[in-house]
């Protein structure tokens, strides 16, 4: 009798268990996306550059795999979609980026109204795109590995189509931030992959748009699938997760308010 009432109190608390367990189901999974719904640019935004003359968008390529070039979005093929700082999208990534990886940016802008683009492709901090060489001053090639030293600051302006954006250390009067046609002929079947220049004038390809992206979505599911997976890990050693659940629960809760009682 003793044996099977213990069995009784195991098996009423494995239920109790169970379902605290089931108290929250874990959040939606969130692949990094875009859209063609173009936006005007904002400080903090985040996008994928769209050039429209080439009908590309902006990524990293060719030397060394981190030349700035454009390249087409192959939804199924090599060429990924990915935020480093999501923790989500394509393992591997670096990998990719030879073959003309689609980054997605971030604007920042500075007291004097122009702007330093930084990619979201990896966790370097020199992750900004360049217009000025360390040792030479100007430079026409542009490169997304550059420290604060030698970030470019580019005034972003409106214009019919898009927006150009300019290096503020041009090598000259009216030359732009744009995409470079290919010097040679690219063989049929193969990807291209344009360099994208500092250099560029009226008449090629240096009118850009900016595709909103769904970055901050991709930033909560992170900090909540880590949130859900600490409170079933509580869970799991006893320990009452009642607070915990109604946040996870509440759809208003903040990052920092997650954040706090996870290193509560």
């Amino acid at each position: 009798m003793k044996q099977k009432l213990l069995s009784l109190v195991a098996l009423a608390g494995a239920m109790f268990m169970s379902t605290s367990a089931w108290a929250i189901d874990p959040p939606t999974e969130v692949e990094p996306a875009f859209t063609t719904n173009w936006v005007a640019p904002e400080d903090g935004g985040v996008y994928f550059l769209y050039n429209v003359g080439a009908d590309q968008y902006l990524g990293a390529g060719n030397h060394w795999g981190t030349h700035t070039v454009t390249a087409t979005y192959e939804e199924e093929g090599v060429i990924p979609l990915y935020f480093w700082d999501a923790g989500v999208g394509l393992s591997g990534a670096s990998d990719q980026m030879g073959a003309g990886m689609i980054l997605p940016i971030q604007l920042t802008q500075t007291e004097d109204g122009t702007y330093y683009i930084q990619h979201l492709g990896s966790n370097r901090a020199d992750r900004y795109i360049t217009s000025e060489d360390a040792v030479n001053g100007v430079m026409t090639n542009s490169w997304i590995d550059g420290g604060i030293g030698r970030a470019g600051k580019f005034n972003i302006v409106a214009v019919e189509g898009g927006y150009t954006i300019q290096a503020t250390n041009t090598v000259e009067a009216g030359t732009y931030f744009g995409a470079a046609d290919p010097e040679e002929e690219v063989e049929e079947g193969e990807p291209v992959v344009r360099n994208v220049m500092n250099n560029l004038t009226e008449g090629q390809n240096i009118i850009w748009r900016f595709a909103p992206t769904n970055y901050a979505q991709c930033m909560a599911y992170e900090i909540r699938i880590a949130f859900y997976d600490k409170i079933i890990e509580a869970q799991e050693e006893g320990v009452s997760t009642t607070d915990a659940e109604a946040l996870y629960n509440n759809a208003s809760a903040t990052k920092a308010q997650i954040e706090a009682a996870m290193n509560a």
